[in-house]
């Protein structure tokens, strides 16, 4: 009798994964089809094979502060120094914090910082995706979203894995503060998430936000006194010219480039009505602190992932496809784009385990 229930039980257990199998195949199909060839990318990035990798940018700006060479000069200079040759005229728009995150792999030659750097990255976006309460097949399947394997060769696993912390200490404010100070050394961004802890009057998140940018600024000082001030006057040219390209997939951007002012003025009055519907909701803030960065890239979506996936609603299901369907860079996907943050912004409006 334990014996045929056993049986009954095995196989009514391998009927309910059927479909995880074939979602599993449809997603390997996929990408083996993307024009982009997100898995490609992510193994040759593992292996060392990646020549060229944005994360250069930030291991020679550690290594800029540590031996006092210019911290922005034009990125080609930068990229030859730690040998890779990539014609760029433009200069890093990375904040001289994101290179103090790079120190575990930065001091490596290019081959071995970019394989160490692609699995630290790797686990972390796994680890993360756990702690934000997602079952393995759930992480296992995430690795076939093509900003993942993009983000193996940049920060923004860092910001999720900062984002994932903090959501995790809401309880203990300070400590959410720290986690989101973490976050936000990438890009600046990430500290909107301060808001939905202020609204409920945690204030000692500011504490740990600001403790934690006391620390960083006093290291880059120390470390190198001309950093912040080569940060600014670079980037007031740099960062508009980056704006202005053609490729950059920003949410507000893009909408200015197609669509003009009108445009520009339906994405302010979407992500302010976003903002205040759900001011008290920690997904609506993780989803601004994206929404609203000047300049963005495939791999800049990586910190929707936990809840998108999080949201069993066809919003967050059609905002989690596009990047599947459309080139990884390029006007074409700066164009998708558009319609992916008004699903990720909308998905936020169902009910979901994670929002709080």
């Amino acid at each position: 009798m334990h014996g045929i229930l056993g049986r009954a039980l095995s196989i009514k257990q391998i009927r309910s994964s059927w479909w995880k199998i074939g979602l599993f195949i449809v997603l390997v199909i996929v990408n083996y089809f993307h024009p982009s060839e997100p898995l490609v990318v992510g193994y040759k990035f593992l292996t060392g094979q990646n020549p060229r990798s944005d994360i250069g940018q930030d291991f020679y700006g550690f290594r800029a502060m540590i031996y006092h060479w210019d911290t922005y000069p034009a990125l080609s200079e930068a990229y030859d120094k730690i040998g890779v040759e990539w014609d760029l005229a433009h200069a890093s728009t990375h904040p001289p914090t994101a290179y103090l995150l790079t120190a575990p792999a930065a001091m490596f030659p290019w081959p071995i910082a970019s394989a160490l750097w692609g699995w630290l990255m790797l686990i972390i976006i796994i680890a993360g995706l756990r702690l934000y309460g997602l079952p393995w097949w759930v992480c296992v399947f995430a690795l076939f979203w093509p900003p993942v394997m993009f983000s193996l060769r940049q920060l923004t696993a860092l910001w999720m894995f900062g984002v994932v912390m903090a959501y995790r200490y809401q309880d203990k404010p300070f400590t959410a503060g720290i986690w989101i100070a973490f976050a936000s050394l990438t890009k600046f961004f990430p500290a909107v998430m301060l808001v939905p802890l202020i609204i409920r009057r945690k204030w000692s998140a500011l504490g740990g936000f600001v403790l934690v940018w006391l620390i960083a600024l006093l290291l880059v000082v120390a470390i190198c006194p001309d950093a912040i001030p080569r940060y600014i006057e670079v980037n007031l040219i740099n960062s508009p010219n980056m704006i202005a390209r053609t490729d950059n997939t920003a949410f507000l951007p893009s909408l200015m480039r197609f669509i003009g002012w009108p445009g520009f003025a339906f994405g302010a009055v979407f992500l302010a009505v976003i903002a205040w519907i759900g001011r008290k909701n920690w997904q609506t803030w993780n989803f601004l602190s994206v929404a609203l960065l000047p300049i963005s890239w495939i791999y800049s979506l990586l910190p929707l992932l936990p809840d998108l996936l999080k949201r069993p609603n066809v919003f967050a299901i059609l905002a989690l496809v596009i990047p599947l369907l459309v080139p990884s860079l390029g006007e074409t996907t700066a164009l998708a784009f558009i319609p992916l943050f008004i699903l990720a912004g909308i998905s936020g409006y169902q009910k979901n385990p994670a929002t709080t």
